[in-house]
């Protein structure tokens, strides 16, 4: 079986994954992280619909959120806590190597029963939610990961065996080294590893990590998430009381020509925001919430609407500026925020500020960069050609989703089922049979025709004067000959087809059966034989006769048999 390697279990990942799994590629999908999902566990809404994301990520209707997807399908292989060490190229394929880290949790023994994480003495600030609810040492990645996501931190670990005591099954050892090298080969490699949020204290002057109020966009994304710490209501960290007042300061890390942040723009984080202030408002109606930006970037569909939205029906305030500074007085660490508008300098209080952070490469991007020797422009985005746009220097390797440039979900999305294509197409080539040059069609003086009817079973033949209509048919000028078969949807009938082809050196064939989308579908096997598509002619009877109407066989048949000629 053809095998794929996709880098990153994002959004972009996870549909690739999909829509490669379904087609019958086997699908490696690698990521640095315990679970897959990347950012799309922590998002219970996503803009802007304010509703839940799995619509936007799954090539098909999904039963189960995409992750749950991935897991469900027999040709996705999830390979965890993996990290990328070498890449090399062998005459036209892939070999990857890995190192799977240690995490002393034996995920092929582990029954995900939870006990080691309630029995856990100690805790830390969790990375899942930027820090704004706390974790053990030993815990799983996010609240709905699914299967070998257990994790233990030896950092944190304070080595007090409890978890060893109360493990059912023996699956943890902290003594244990499973860090491991493993090869895969595959014939294409797609990137996805997607992107990382700024850190909060970027600019020092907005006060994050010193002021308990003053949020990320990731810590406040939690705080409203159903399953979050607040059960999706937002808390003024500092005493847990209902917040008044929010703010939101946008591009955080983001437009930013100076030595701190990014120059670029993140393309979301306008939208992101809205979101996280019209679902705040939901919750809070009384809440008075102000939108401090300097652009709103609102480029996709419906997102203009979304946005007039928020102003008019939210009666959400927006004032365009720049902030200077963010600070806390007062014993309940009232924020205060500082800002230039409309040539004046003033100040504003709110019981909480958000800062929408932008978004860059982490390290383990830019090490995958180096190791896969894919170029990549300035700001270490892949950099790929207008009118390819997943395609990469390296024949064989694709990117996909915010490896590109930062973007929205559906893009993303799209972006992944797009470069599934490409490898699709990939694939093809490199195993493409050989295709004869097809039959050339003899002059139009001098055709010969026949004529083959698939009884479909019975379903025809009940309804329908077989041996009628292929006598109406031998009268009909240029046809030399006519018969029936019967399941001609059962591949091995091919065989008779052609041996009808030859016997009796026909070079068109008419064919009256079921569906013709169906019968297009069987006989574009018939290139591998010399003839194309344009050899033959389909009549639906089952459709056009049999289900149409009920009317009496004599009618039926004469009806047949005007379709036929």
């Amino acid at each position: 079986m053809t095998e794929v390697a996709i880098i990153g279990a994002g959004f972009a990942g996870m549909s690739a994954a999909l829509a490669l799994a379904d087609k019958g590629i086997k699908v490696n999908l690698i990521d640095n992280k315990p679970a897959m999902g990347g950012y799309f566990p922590l998002l219970d809404n996503q803009f802007p619909t304010n509703s839940c994301g799995v619509c936007f990520l799954s090539p098909q209707p999904p039963a189960f959120c995409p992750f749950i997807e991935c897991n469900l399908r027999e040709n996705i292989n999830f390979i965890g806590n993996a990290v990328v060490e070498d890449i090399n190229s062998n005459n036209g394929n892939f070999e990857i190597k890995l190192k799977i880290n240690n995490n002393c949790v034996n995920n092929e023994l582990c029954i995900d029963c939870g006990k080691c994480e309630q029995v856990c003495p100690v805790e830390v600030d969790n990375e899942f939610g930027d820090g704004i609810e706390k974790r053990k040492a030993v815990f799983k990645f996010y609240p709905k990961a699914i299967k070998k996501s257990y994790f233990l931190d030896l950092n944190s670990c304070n080595k007090c065996n409890k978890c060893i005591e109360i493990c059912p099954v023996n699956a943890i050892n902290l003594d244990s080294n499973n860090e491991k090298d493993i090869n895969i080969n595959v014939a294409n490699i797609i990137l996805t590893p997607g992107f990382k949020a700024v850190k909060g204290n970027i600019k020092e002057e907005f006060g994050f990590g010193y002021n308990k109020n003053v949020l990320s966009s990731i810590q406040f994304e939690r705080l409203i998430s159903p399953s979050g710490p607040t059960k999706g209501v937002p808390i003024i960290p500092s005493n847990s009381k209902k917040p008044d007042s929010i703010a939101f300061l946008q591009c955080v890390g983001s437009r930013d020509i100076r030595k701190k942040g990014n120059p670029y723009c993140s393309s979301i984080c306008c939208m992101f925001a809205l979101k996280q202030a019209m679902l705040a408002k939901d919750k809070l109606p009384d809440c008075n919430i102000t939108f401090f930006y300097m652009d709103i970037r609102a480029f996709g569909k419906n997102y203009e609407e979304y946005f007039q939205k928020a102003k008019e029906d939210y009666g959400i305030n927006f004032i365009r500026c720049h902030v200077s500074t963010v600070k806390e007085h007062g014993k309940d660490s009232i924020v205060t925020i500082t800002y230039y508008e409309d040539g004046e300098l003033k100040e504003k209080d709110f019981n909480i500020a958000v800062l929408s952070l932008g978004f860059h490469q982490d390290e383990h991007t830019k090490k995958l960069i180096n190791i896969s020797g894919i170029d990549v422009n300035e700001f270490n985005f892949a950099k790929v050609d207008e009118f390819s746009p997943l395609d990469t220097n390296i024949n064989g390797i694709y990117v996909a989703g915010s490896f590109i440039a930062p973007k929205d979900i559906p893009e993303t999305t799209t972006e992944g089922l797009g470069v599934a294509a490409k490898v699709l197409e990939n694939i093809k080539l490199k195993n493409e049979k050989f295709i004869p040059p097809a039959t050339t069609l003899s002059q139009p003086d001098q055709p010969r025709v026949g004529v083959l009817i698939c009884k479909c079973g019975n379903i025809l033949e009940n309804s329908l004067d077989i041996d009628n209509i292929l006598n109406y048919a031998k009268n009909i000028n240029e046809v030399v000959w006519t018969g029936k078969i019967d399941y001609l949807c059962n591949s091995e009938k091919l065989e008779e087809v052609k041996k009808i082809f030859s016997d009796n050196a026909l070079d068109r064939l008419v064919v009256g059966g079921c569906s013709v989308r169906e019968l297009e579908f069987i006989f574009k096997k018939f290139k591998y034989s010399g003839y194309s598509l344009l050899n033959f002619e389909f009549v639906n009877l089952r459709e056009q006769c049999v289900f149409a109407n009920e009317e009496n066989s004599e009618y039926l048949t004469k009806k047949a048999s005007q379709l036929i000629a």
